[in-house]
């Protein structure tokens, strides 16, 4: 496949990323646009995903048939074959989409039609004019074409995967009006721990709020022989403001 980027007048970030990898050998392009991949998408790493072939308009991954992501009947799972749509079809449209907008699957139908026998291999291609809606408008959303076969030439599954974008920068919100006197000035609170009971006083009261000395007090009148000392009750002036 051809790695042409005439719908774009640069390529965005993925999309340099991948192009960057022909300067290596055949043999290690696809493992090296897997490992960008699946570092990107941790779960597409966990279950194995792999990716082959990756330009703009298509993109080729497969799945082996491995215990993590089997089944109970020893075949591929649901969630994993609609995981390999999903990344498939993830990666064709990200290489499309400006670095000032954010994609996003906006929903996914997938609809199991037969056990599915071996591994898995999927195709998502996108059309030349959904690439130039993807890069001239400012959002929106389309439904990128993908095919999923297993190792009989049958497709288990159909799917349709609807990916959308949006600007990465939203309008931003009006800053709050300023605050009123009685969000300012707050009365004293009275906070209890144990036995000792301590006025606190907002710091940012006015200084000219009347002074309170410190007083330790305890109950009135000598205390029985045995009897337990009455709570002391502790009252702190405030800080002056600074």
């Amino acid at each position: 496949l051809s790695f042409t980027t005439n719908q774009m007048s640069k390529p965005n970030r993925l999309a340099a990323a991948v192009l960057r990898t022909r300067a290596l050998p055949a043999t290690w392009q696809g493992p090296a646009i897997t490992f960008l991949f699946n570092t990107m998408v941790k779960f597409a790493g966990t279950a194995g995903i792999r990716i082959h072939t990756a330009t703009p308009q298509e993109v080729t991954i497969s799945l082996a048939n491995k215990r993590k992501v089997q089944n109970h009947i020893g075949g591929v799972h649901a969630c994993a074959m609609a995981l390999l749509s999903e990344s498939a079809t993830g990666l064709v449209f990200g290489m499309n989409v400006p670095d000032s907008h954010v994609p996003v699957i906006k929903s996914m139908k997938v609809e199991y039609k037969r056990r599915a026998v071996g591994g898995l291999h999927a195709v998502a291609k996108l059309t030349p004019d959904q690439i130039s809606k993807i890069t001239s408008e400012d959002r929106g959303d389309v439904l990128v074409d993908v095919v999923v076969k297993d190792e009989s030439g049958n497709s288990p599954i159909t799917c349709e995967m609807v990916w959308a974008w949006t600007p990465k920068v939203r309008a931003a919100k009006p800053a709050p009006g300023p605050a009123s006197s009685a969000e300012k000035e707050e009365p004293p609170r009275r906070v209890s721990i144990g036995t000792v009971s301590e006025r606190v006083y907002d710091r940012t009261a006015p200084s000219d709020h009347p002074p309170v000395q410190s007083v330790a007090k305890r109950g009135a009148g000598p205390a029985a022989a045995g009897a337990p000392a009455a709570p002391a009750v502790v009252e702190r002036a405030p800080r002056p403001v600074a």
